[in-house]
């Protein structure tokens, strides 16, 4: 199954091979369609890894090397033994992790989610420090452990991977922190080469200093009851077990037409209560036949019965939850065979300098200095202390509900937002403060109607498309929140076709006419865009599908290509905004389109052509009167009272920056748009 070493292919059906690249690389994570809602996409759970060959000799030499975890080897030093030891015990305590949200998704990350529970137990029990800590921040600095190579942490990676990441950067990042939060696993795209965040956007201002951190292993080799008592004697100090096991995932069939069950169907069909006997013996051709590896947290377990049979480990696994697994957990016997070459088992060991307690202070940053109306605002918590924090923002000084990390996000501006104070309470174990609170007006008059679709197909977009109406619905869907919309519950689907693909190329647009103010001022369009690319062979040196937003005249002539975006692109595979001024249109009468176009498949109905998704949203085209503009205090950049050519000076060094001051358009970057507000701003002094 080799695929370009520049890729990752996602077939529709949602099976995700990465590439091989490199001679010791895993092959992809491998996931297993569950099914998909209307318009929502692939719907992909249970990734795993699957190394090739080199990689899994690489990975059974690494553990090889490690020291061999000894009774009485804890995580801080002169720990004794406890005086006896329980028939029944967990660490689930010393864990801070919500099982909804502990779900690698299509992300072959299962190495990290483990490695973060051993810390997390390890911090918690021996330091005190109890907190929720961030896997993006380790995906996203993975090439600290592969200087100058491509790799990426979904590709799957041995547990010394997670202690070299950790040694380098010296931080144990929070999940609540701003950016912090998992984004990778939640891609459905077939570009799978790198991280999606970048780790310079993390805040990691907010940290728990790691002094050194190291793995040990537990000799499986030796006999059962020996294997029983080292692992038992990990747990009773306070240190959580990673446990790497490869097995059959897939179901296989047998010749005499029976199937030989695989793990996915033991998940998704036995209770947490119930054992999962030995994976199933293979040879190394069974790797191309539903095998692969996995990585879960071994947290305690039970000898209470009686039977010997029932005594059994509880592991913490990182699939999110389901019916049968409300804890994302499940069992393996005790008496098993450890000396199976499928099994390893990890201790982590871990030092640190607790800081001095401290009681926070904490002021807030905002993304925007002048927001507008459909803008996307960021207050973000600046605290000093000793951390872990726990936050809560208010407006008006009321509690904000559910707003309890150190970033509170406004995703679509209105008027009614502008005029209330915002703070945020930050306590510790020390003590609490609270923020000095920020007031903003929000600017601006939005022109177009129905902008994020919520009042779905009530005539202000109009739609059309060269599929047959019966196969192509209206591209205005209405989805549960949270299932895919940027914001509320409906969005726009503008897509090919698969099964109409071979008829030749589809095209179709998306589009609402609007009149301009002709008075003084600034008009900025903004929306929110997401894609993805699915097929069974993807060719990054033609693209097959593009989306061209643009600007018409009233009578439907080209008047200006704002961007076009193509399937070949990585950075709109999460819901990006993206601005642009359209301030010389003043007192026009536009068209807003969105066009896409979708190449034929290649004579063939089988998908050998990517199919590309683009989803829209929560569209604002606001109107800026000069005044507004005009009287922007923050356009006084280098502080003499004077809106002048003088601040253009001091606007250079911003320029190509992400600093707030000189954001005045509310992108991400300081550019072209941000000048033009600047210019305005001096022309009307």
């Amino acid at each position: 199954m080799a695929s370009d070493s520049r890729s990752c292919t996602l077939l529709w059906s949602a099976l995700c091979l990465l590439p091989t690249g490199q001679a010791l690389r895993a092959q992809a994570p491998f996931a297993i369609s569950q099914g998909a809602a209307p318009g929502a996409g692939p719907h992909t759970e249970y990734a795993i890894m699957r190394p090739d060959a080199a990689t899994r000799k690489q990975w059974s030499i690494e553990h090889e090397h490690l020291p061999v975890f000894k009774k009485g080897q804890s995580s801080t030093p002169d720990l004794p033994l406890a005086a006896s030891v329980p028939v029944a015990m967990d660490l689930f305590s010393d864990l801070t992790i919500e099982p909804s949200l502990w779900n690698q998704g299509v992300c072959g990350s299962c190495w990290i989610f483990a490695c973060t529970a051993m810390l997390e137990v390890a911090m918690s029990h021996h330091y005190g420090i109890k907190d929720l800590l961030s896997v993006q921040y380790v995906l996203s600095n993975f090439h600290l452990a592969s200087p100058g190579q491509s790799l990426n942490g979904c590709d799957g990676a041995f547990p010394g991977v997670f202690a070299k990441i950790y040694n380098a950067t010296g931080l144990a990042v929070p999940w609540r922190n701003a950016h912090a939060e998992y984004l990778d696993g939640a891609v459905r795209t077939a570009y799978c080469t790198k991280t999606l965040i970048d780790p310079a956007t993390i805040n990691s201002a907010t940290n728990f200093g790691i002094g050194q951190l190291s793995f040990a292993q537990i000799n499986s080799a030796a006999p059962q009851d020996q294997v029983i008592r080292d692992i038992k004697d990990a747990l009773n100090q306070g240190q959580a077990v990673g446990f790497v096991y490869a097995t059959l995932f897939l179901d296989v069939p047998n010749p005499d037409g029976s199937e030989t069950r695989g793990f996915f169907d033991f998940w998704n069909n036995q209770p947490e209560a119930e054992l999962w006997i030995d994976p199933k013996a293979g040879s190394a051709s069974s790797w191309e036949d539903g095998w692969g590896s996995h990585m879960a947290t071994i947290m305690g377990y039970d000898e209470s019965d009686s039977d010997p049979a029932k005594h059994y480990w509880v592991l913490q696994n990182s699939w999110g939850t389901r019916a049968n697994r409300p804890n994302d957990r499940f069992r393996m016997p005790m008496r098993m065979n450890y000396g199976s070459t499928n099994y390893q088992f990890h201790v982590l060991t871990l030092t640190m300098t607790p800081a001095t307690p401290k009681v926070p202070t904490v002021t807030v940053s905002t993304s925007l200095v002048n927001p507008t109306v459909g803008q996307y605002l960021e207050l973000e918590a600046k605290v000093t202390g000793n951390p872990p924090f726990s936050y809560q923002w208010r407006r008006d000084g009321a509690d904000i509900s559910g707003a309890t990390s150190a970033l509170y996000v406004i995703p679509y501006l209105s008027t009614t937002d502008g005029g209330h104070p915002y703070d945020v309470v930050v306590t510790n174990g020390s003590g609490s403060d609270t923020a000095p609170a920020v007031t903003f007006t929000v600017g601006g008059q939005q022109l177009l109607a129905n902008t994020g679709f919520e009042q779905g197909d009530n005539g202000a977009w109009q739609w059309r498309s060269t599929l047959p109406s019966a196969s192509h619905p209206n591209p205005i869907w209405s989805m549960s929140p949270g299932a895919g919309p940027h914001l509320g519950s409906t969005y726009a689907i503008l897509s090919g076709w698969a099964g109409n693909l071979s008829q030749g190329t589809e095209a179709g647009s998306l589009e609402q006419l609007v009149t301009l103010p002709a008075a003084g001022g600034s008009v900025w369009l903004s929306y929110w865009l997401r894609q993805y690319t699915s097929g069974t062979q993807l060719t990054l040196d033609t693209p097959s599908a593009t989306l061209s937003m643009q600007v018409l005249g009233a009578s439907g002539n080209l008047l200006r290509t704002l961007k076009t975006y193509t399937n070949q692109q990585v950075d709109h595979f999460l819901w990006t905004r993206d601005t642009f001024d359209l301030s010389d249109f003043a007192g026009q009468t536009i068209r807003v389109r969105a066009q896409w176009n979708q190449a034929a498949l290649n004579g063939s109905a089988s998908a050998l052509t990517p199919i590309a998704r683009w989803d829209l949203d929560d569209f604002a085209l606001t109107w800026v009167p000069a005044q507004a503009v005009n009287e922007a205090a923050s356009l006084d950049l280098n502080g003499d009272g004077l809106v002048s050519p003088l601040d253009l000076l001091s606007f250079a060094k911003y320029y190509g920056t992400t600093d707030p001051k000189a954001t005045f358009s509310g992108g991400t970057t300081v550019g072209d748009a941000d000048l033009a507000i600047l210019l305005a701003g001096m022309a009307g002094r």
